[in-house]
């Protein structure tokens, strides 16, 4: 991975008081300066130290609307970049994959050839501020499995979701493979974009129901209600926006590219479903059983929806839906989110997801023709830790 350094102006904060020697900042790759405006006469000096060591120091300038700090960077040594502050995060991953690119001149032989090129490469990328609609940026960061998908697609293929994880965790926040997918998620909208598809959004499912485990019942109810009902006024981007303000401020994501899901819905709808198919008026597409341990799918069964496993013996039972008591299990939930995407207007659903929920959206895909009938294209890529890296295990078709 590259060493990018990334320094804080603000007053009070001048490279002195940061850390540097020269000997430290020759350790870096790269040096990526955060600041809405100012810009200390000691960067002067700072910017020229680090180009004598060969280490490019960029500076977003967008912001800067004092004219006497703007000529500062300009007549520096720093490397000026027409962009925001807020942008730094998606810059700082490009700028790791421009290094990483240019590793191969870093043998020590010539590092200013190194120094100049990532330089003009930066400038030639984030030379305005809107970087992540250009083909060139989008194609360097796209992941090359997402990108020979998304490539695969015709342009007629309808709306596409993109499913960008689910937050389900007892502190509300993602893993490190939820931020990546999500990442990933939002290149790959870009990307999409790019290409002409203009109906894609990105999806995100988040579990408010942990809320339980923390609180009285009433309290939770009210706390509840009142987060829905925030992001029903204000739109799903509202909570995303509290998680991945940096991502999503980085690649320039707007309001209408994001959807959101409750789990705590979901599985009231799943309930009513249940509930339905005991009245003899079923949504399901395939019949289903009740046995002593929960309620399942049977294939090919000629028994009404509330016969029991006893009742036909050479019905076995084959996906189970809900436990015992009701409570509808993963796959369930899974089916029934992908239907409801599909009643929305999806053709084609891509899940990119943390490794540990591969069993519930590898059998919800399956759970979802058989329970609900649903035809859409469902693809799942997921994301795992190996040795302190995150990777991805592959994309794979669900169909």
């Amino acid at each position: 991975m590259a060493n990018i350094y990334v320094m804080q102006l603000a007053p009070g904060i001048t490279p002195s008081t940061a850390f540097f020697t020269e000997e430290q900042v020759s350790s870096l790759d790269a040096i990526l300066v955060s600041t809405d405006g100012i810009f200390q006469t000691e960067m002067i000096q700072f910017a020229a130290i680090a180009k004598k060591s060969n280490i490019p120091l960029f500076v977003p300038t967008a912001a800067i609307w004092e004219e006497s700090n703007l000529r500062k960077i300009t007549n520096s040594d720093a490397i000026a970049l027409p962009t925001y502050q807020s942008q730094n995060f998606a810059i700082y991953r490009a700028l790791e994959k421009i290094i990483t690119n240019h590793r191969e001149i870093n043998d020590g032989s010539n590092p200013r050839e190194k120094y100049t090129k990532i330089k003009e490469e930066a400038k030639a990328l984030f030379d305005r501020p809107d970087f992540y609609t250009k083909t060139s940026f989008l194609e360097l960061m796209i992941q090359p499995e997402l990108k020979q998908w998304a490539d695969s697609l015709p342009q007629d293929s309808g709306k596409i979701v993109i499913d960008a994880g689910h937050i389900d965790s007892r502190d509300l926040s993602p893993t490190a493979e939820d931020r990546q997918a999500f990442e990933d998620s939002i290149i790959l909208l870009k990307y999409l974009k790019q290409a002409g598809h203009t109906n894609v959004k990105v999806n995100m499912l988040y579990n408010e129901m942990w809320m339980r485990q923390f609180a009285e019942k009433r309290t939770v109810k009210r706390h509840i209600r009142i987060l829905r009902q925030q992001v029903k006024e204000k739109g799903p981007h509202y909570f995303l926006r509290r998680v991945y303000q940096p991502v999503m401020d980085g690649y320039g994501v707007t309001d209408n590219e994001i959807s959101g899901s409750f789990e705590g819905i979901i599985v009231y709808k799943t309930r009513q479903d249940l509930e339905q198919a005991s009245t003899g008026n079923s949504p399901f597409k395939s019949e289903i059983v009740t046995t002593t341990d929960g309620t399942y799918t049977v294939l090919n069964s000629n028994l009404s929806p509330n016969q029991t496993a006893s009742q036909s013996p050479n019905q076995a039972p084959s996906i189970k839906l809900f436990t015992e008591s009701g409570a509808p299990v993963c796959r369930t939930l899974t089916a029934r989110d992908m239907y409801d995407e599909q009643q929305r207007g999806a053709a084609t659903i891509l899940y990119l997801r943390d490794v540990k929920w591969e069993c519930a959206i590898r059998q919800g895909a399956i759970t979802a023709r058989q329970l609900y009938g649903t035809t859409a294209n469902i693809a799942s890529m997921f994301y795992v830790t190996i040795n302190q890296k995150i990777e991805s295990l592959g994309l794979q078709q669900l169909n």
